[in-house]
């Protein structure tokens, strides 16, 4: 389905927060006969046909049509959760059948994660081809203790240039679609590959490093069905083979096969995966891998428990974890647990592991990811800790492109290196982040400033249409008025919504919105939701962009006089006690704006 195939043509104004909301002057929590109620109400005030005036036949038809679009995405139960949750460019999104029948917490969430695929593929689109380039750093020397009667300046000579930086492995893969449901990839490598590479299962299943001194792979992805897939990859150069893998994917559970074809293995090694969702209301996870090697003994057993974090978060926090056990022969028994916590408020996921080896016995890992907001770039950082080795690992990722860089710190039991790796570069990205984050608050502002002195076509005709609206509005303020008066409620004699340079008014920019706001009185009370701006309400505009603005309200309740001013995204409610004054001095206040 698409979201958005029946919307009308867009406008940069629809990316606003709650614009939809705003145009009908509306909370979120609004039900479906407050909003067909307000829709009815604005049609009738703004309605083309219903101008007597040509000059206003414009500015109506363009009301209009914001009102209708908001009534059309409102007013549909799935459309709004689209809207709610990923606002505007979200329905532009195709999705699929299936998440129309989700329940709204479901949906929320199956929402943000199909959003957050949907651009990466999008981005991923932009170069078919990726890259990796692994750099081995042998750092041991630089933090190895000193030899004692040697100046510092030759001591650190040496240590640098015992240093050494070398080629690990380069990597590239190249894909095309070849159909509606199936791609095909061209994978090169060339260097030295580990265990946890896929390429291993073409070189045999050893644990320990071994040199590809090149090779060629073929991979052809054919997706049969929503849930099924078939996968064939296949090496090119020797050794030469195959590797089959079938899957089955759904929304509770995940089935994969896999098995590597060669003529020296008979029967070959045989994968087992099985994923489940445990229960329908977490995401709770339980994984079982098995493994059988004929001729090889005991088969592989891997069984985990996980609770994956969401992929994209507007919170500070969110929480996951996974833990488990694998058994085997060689190496032995291996326990492993991991917390991971993401903060969508620093776009960075924060990892933190144990793991426990007969060879190595515990492993401590530490490290996080930082993803831009457009998730075209990554950086992934992680110090590994055990007796036998310090590692810091770091990758980073932009469109596809990867650069690797292992750096070995120590090759023996160092708590303290260890420490210190985790500490420094934290505290340095912090400290840059800060000075990094200012010096962009002050580019803006001067980007603001030069906006404000400049001036912008657009604003004289937001400043004309406001004026045509509040016309158009005038009927129904006089009426409004009127009803007021006989049941002694609540009157707006003056409301001006202003920009402020600091905390003070910017003279000569205030747009009265007198009109506009004593329409939206009703039965003495007026409130206007907050977390929105108050420039996309009818017959308001914005004097200037990027500049804090209030606005302010003179007005009587039974007779009585009473003022409040209000932040551009605060929510207004009219009367309260606290608005009551006895005399105000306007002859130096929002009047002369």
């Amino acid at each position: 389905m698409n979201g958005g195939s029946e919307i009308p043509e867009f406008d940069e104004r629809r990316k606003q927060k709650e614009y939809f909301y705003a145009v009908l002057n509306l909370p979120v929590y609004a039900t479906d006969s407050e909003i067909r109620e307000r829709h009815r109400a604005l049609s009738l005030v703004f309605h083309p046909d219903r101008q007597r005036v040509d000059r206003t036949k414009d500015t109506a038809k363009e009301q209009f049509l914001e009102i209708q679009a908001a009534y059309e995405i409102l007013s549909d139960p799935f459309l709004r959760v689209v809207y709610d949750t990923l606002g505007y460019d979200g329905l532009k999104l195709q999705f699929p059948r299936h998440i129309r029948v989700l329940p709204q917490e479901e949906l929320r969430v199956a929402l943000r994660d199909f959003s957050f695929e949907t651009k990466m593929t999008e981005l991923q689109s932009r170069i078919n081809s990726r890259a990796s380039v692994t750099c081995s750093v042998d750092a041991r020397e630089l933090l190895y203790d000193g030899w004692l009667g040697r100046d510092w300046f030759t001591d650190l000579s040496e240590r640098l240039s015992a240093t050494t930086l070398s080629l690990s492995s380069i990597r590239h893969t190249f894909s095309k679609c070849i159909g509606q449901q199936t791609r095909l990839q061209v994978i090169s490598r060339l260097g030295w590959a580990g265990l946890d590479d896929e390429d291993m299962d073409f070189v045999g299943n050893t644990k320990q490093y071994v040199l590809l001194r090149g090779n060629i792979f073929g991979v052809i992805n054919h997706q049969y069905s929503s849930t099924k897939q078939l996968r064939v990859k296949a090496c090119l150069t020797n050794p030469r083979g195959f590797r089959l893998t079938w899957a089955h994917e759904d929304e509770m559970n995940s089935f994969r096969v896999s098995a590597p074809l060669r003529p020296t293995l008979s029967p070959p090694p045989l994968t087992i995966t099985f994923r489940r969702c445990l229960f329908r209301d977490s995401r709770i996870t339980g994984v079982l891998d098995y493994v059988v090697r004929p001729g090889e003994g005991a088969p592989f057993v891997n069984v985990a428990l996980s609770k994956p974090v969401p992929a994209r978060t507007d919170s500070w926090f969110s929480t996951g974890w996974t833990c488990g056990m694998s058994l085997s022969l060689l190496p032995g028994p291996v326990m492993f647990a991991e917390w991971h916590m993401l903060s969508g408020m620093l776009s960075t996921l924060f990892k933190f592991g144990i793991e426990h080896r007969l060879a190595t016995g515990l492993t401590c890992k530490a490290g996080s990811v930082w993803s831009s907001k457009t998730g075209e770039t990554d950086v992934d950082t992680e110090i590994i800790w055990n007796a036998r080795e310090v590692v810091l690992r770091t990758k980073v990722t932009h469109l596809g492109q990867s650069l690797v860089l292992p750096v070995m710190l120590a090759d023996t039991y160092a708590p303290g290196v260890a420490m210190l790796t985790a500490f420094v570069p934290a505290s340095f990205v912090a400290i840059t982040s800060y000075f990094v984050m200012r010096k962009r608050r002050a580019a803006k502002l001067q980007k603001r400033l030069s906006r404000q002195q400049a001036g912008d076509v657009h604003l004289s005709e937001g400043h004309a249409n406001a004026i045509i609206a509040s016309e158009m509005l005038a009927d129904n303020a006089r009426n409004v008025i009127q009803a007021e008066k006989d049941s002694n409620g609540l009157i707006v004699q003056e409301a001006i919504y202003f920009p402020l340079d600091g905390s003070l008014p910017v003279a000569g920019r205030g747009v009265d919105v007198t009109i506009p706001v004593q329409v939206l009185v009703h039965n003495g009370q007026l409130f206007i939701p907050g977390g929105r701006p108050k420039s996309v309400l009818r017959g308001f505009y914005d004097p200037i962009p990027g500049c804090t603005k209030r606005l302010s309200v003179r007005y009587e309740f039974r007779g009585r006089l009473h003022y409040a001013e209000f932040g551009e995204h605060a929510p207004v409610l009219l009367p309260l006690e606290s608005h009551l004054v006895e005399r105000v001095d306007f002859t130096n206040g929002i009047r002369k704006l």
